[in-house]
């Protein structure tokens, strides 16, 4: 059995995508559909036979869970559903997972982007996080990189 994860950039989709997830759901009688920790959707339990065939009707690119590469970017609802947001980091999640999606690293990367200090998106313990914070009247960004392996000893910069 397989499992299909198509990519949901920032963890944001629509009606429309959620619809055509069901209803491959449904004809393909996939046995779980799991909302993930990485604000993805996993159809589990999947036959090899009927990949191309989910993964055509899907019409979605692969979310890539299983790659060595940039995985997801996990993002909070940031200023535009949030009182504490200070930083649109919705936008800026889906733009860094654009960006770095396509190449292949040496590990996998779990990165996470939040509009405030509060860290609802868990950036701060991603292999990068981008902050959005306010100082002094203006409202700026501070990243953060993890350099070392997922789970194990690292480094901050």
């Amino acid at each position: 059995m397989f499992s299909v994860v198509p990519r949901i950039r920032g963890g944001v989709t629509s009606a429309a995508e959620l619809r055509r997830i069901a209803d491959v759901a449904e004809k393909y009688n996939v046995p779980m559909v799991k909302i993930t920790g990485s604000q993805r959707i996993d159809l589990l339990g999947v036959r090899k036979s009927d990949l191309p065939k989910i993964w055509a009707d899907l019409g979605m690119p692969s979310g890539q869970a299983y790659t060595k590469g940039v995985r997801m970017v996990k993002t909070c609802v940031g200023t535009d559903f949030c009182r504490f947001g200070v930083q649109d980091s919705t936008s800026a999640g889906i733009e860094l997972e654009r960006r770095l999606e396509k190449p292949l690293h040496a590990a996998q990367s779990e990165d996470g982007a939040v509009g405030c200090p509060r860290n609802c998106a868990e950036a701060t313990v991603k292999d990068i996080g981008i902050v959005g914070r306010k100082e002094a009247g203006r409202s700026s960004w501070r990243c953060r990189r993890k350099i070392g392996p997922q789970g194990g000893p690292a480094h901050h910069r």
